[in-house]
């Protein structure tokens, strides 16, 4: 009996369990729903504005002298005197003296082609006199004043003659050449490279005594893209080039202008070289830079009629921008992009005056659902 009750005990515990769970569970309130807003990014963002803007096309490149030439002996002798300022990094002059070669073999040379000369002169002076008594010993035997045959008149002594003297002339003159030849000259105002001459130096034709480069001016050859050869003006206006030199925190600048082009595409590259060159006393600063160094030049290209600029980084893709709507999301869109420079974008087909093109990078965006909105102090077109 006393087993019976304790199950039944047992039961009734377990019933009145259930029974307090289950209203537990029924009588719950269930949790309010709250509706989360999606978060309005805040961008920066430029207003766009159609007009005529001037794209600047940038290179680089190295100096490289107009003329520079190698200078060397013509004749051969020991060098007697060289010019002091026949220096590397010194400048010369036009028809300087550098290089003077011992000349006394020269000038006895030269004497003795002068006194072949005044021996051809006699000898000519000669078979002429003998030529003329020639002609009126024909005259007289002959009886009449017809011309003798060219023997009797003695015309190949006369022609042998001439071509003696004309010889003799020659090789005089060649041996006043070679007598100028002993002093060695600057061909042009220049800078002195380099020196190899020095005083006691035996030369022969063709040894290199030194290395010249032109001071009045130097050129620069700078590799451009096809698309961007085609941005600039026409060659035969001669373009500015803005030249620009960086060296710790300053810039030294040379006014040039595109001359030609090498008329060849590089292979390898797919660009077209374009020269510029720079003239002392032309292009503003008289002061050349050293051959060598390595300049930054930029270029005004062609002017592009109602077309918008925009910063580079306002691409999320080679052709296409992000729009801030009227609606306060975002938008992708597609953009016709005219030509890029270094900095910005030009822009033709697909954004209209009064546009906003995101300027902020924003990593997710889905079209028509993210909202954004302009952060204050947004910069106006103008000074972008």
């Amino acid at each position: 009996m006393r087993a019976i009750a304790k199950a039944i005990l047992a039961l009734l515990i377990l019933a009145l369990s259930a029974a307090a769970a289950y209203w537990m569970v029924n009588s719950r309130k269930p949790p309010e729903t709250v509706v989360a807003e999606p978060p309005v990014l805040v961008i920066e963002t430029l207003e766009i504005e159609r007009k005529t803007h001037t794209p600047v096309i940038a290179a680089q490149g190295m100096v490289e002298p107009i003329r520079e030439t190698v200078l060397s002996a013509e004749v051969s002798g020991r060098a007697i005197s060289v010019a002091e300022h026949f220096e590397a990094g010194l400048d010369v002059k036009k028809g300087d003296v550098l290089v003077e070669l011992d000349s006394s073999d020269y000038k006895a040379a030269l004497a003795a082609a002068a006194s072949r000369v005044a021996e051809a002169r006699l000898d000519l002076a000669n078979q002429e006199a003998a030529a003329e008594q020639a002609r009126r010993d024909w005259q007289r035997l002959s009886g009449s004043d017809s011309a003798p045959p060219p023997l009797a008149a003695r015309q190949p002594q006369l022609e042998a003659a001439r071509a003696r003297l004309n010889a003799a002339l020659a090789e005089e003159q060649l041996a006043g050449v070679n007598l100028e030849r002993t002093r060695i000259r600057a061909p042009f105002d220049a800078r002195v490279r380099t020196r190899q001459a020095e005083v006691g130096m035996v030369l022969s034709p063709g040894m290199v005594v030194g290395e010249l480069f032109s001071v009045e001016g130097f050129r620069v050859r700078l590799p451009l893209r096809l698309s961007e050869a085609a941005m600039l003006p026409p060659a035969d206006s001669d373009p500015p080039v803005r030249l620009v030199w960086d060296q710790e925190g300053k810039t030294q600048e040379w006014s040039a202008r595109l001359v030609r082009t090498e008329g060849e595409v590089d292979r390898s590259s797919r660009t077209l070289m374009h020269v510029a060159e720079w003239r002392a006393g032309r292009d503003g600063n008289d002061t050349p830079p050293p051959p060598g160094l390595f300049l930054r030049a930029e270029i005004a290209g062609r002017p592009l009629d109602s077309v918008a600029r925009v910063p580079r980084r306002a691409l999320t893709a080679p052709d296409e921008v992000l729009f801030l709507t009227q609606d306060g999301v975002l938008q992708r869109g597609k953009v016709e992009v005219i030509f890029a420079d270094r900095n910005y974008a030009y822009l033709g087909q697909g954004v209209e005056q009064g546009d906003l093109v995101t300027l902020t990078t924003v990593e997710s965006v889905i079209d028509g659902k993210t909202r954004a909105t302009r952060s204050e102090g947004a910069p106006p077109p103008s000074e972008l």
